[in-house]
Order: C-alpha cells, then structure tokens, then sequence
C-alpha cells in the first residue's frame, strides 16, 4: 500500500482502530483527523509520513494507542495531548 492516506478515511467516523504500520504510506497526517471520534488505536509505524503531528491528534479523547514511530515527522508533541486521559501507548 503506497501513496497517501485516502481522504475518504476520516469520514469512517465509527472506526475504533486504524492500522497502516509497515506500508509505503507519504504525505502528511491530515487534521482532518479529528473526524475519528470513536479512535482508540492508530497506527501509522514505519512509513513515509512528513510534517509535524497534527494537534487535531490532541481531539481523539477515546485515543488509548497512537504509534508513529518509524516515519519522518518533524516538530514537537502538541501540548493539547496532556489531554488525552485514556492514552496509553506513544
């Protein structure tokens, strides 16, 4: 799987879980982010992704896993992800 992550993605808004780890997945992460209220997993590992980390992240308060790692993100951890109570995995 290459190429960027589909718009049509964020509009799954009862996804619980996303798991894109080991793909050839480019571009950045989208704000559009946000729309994932019910997330609790996502997982993006090990790919091309550039840019900073959306704060947008900082929205998904469902959020227990997020896992980047492996990619070529820039900048600093949002501060809105204090936030994120149920947060267990970074």
């Amino acid at each position: 799987f290459s190429g960027t992550v589909p718009y049509e993605l964020y509009h799954l808004d009862n996804m619980e879980q996303i798991c894109l780890r080991n793909n050839s997945l480019s571009g950045t992460i989208s704000p559009f982010v946000y729309l994932l209220h019910d997330l609790e997993l996502l997982d993006i590992s090990h790919n091309n992704m550039t840019g900073c980390i959306p704060p947008e992240i900082g929205e998904l308060y469902k959020l227990e896993t997020l896992k980047l790692d492996g990619n070529h993100l820039s900048g600093r951890i949002p501060e809105n992800f204090a936030d994120l109570e149920m947060l267990r995995e970074l």
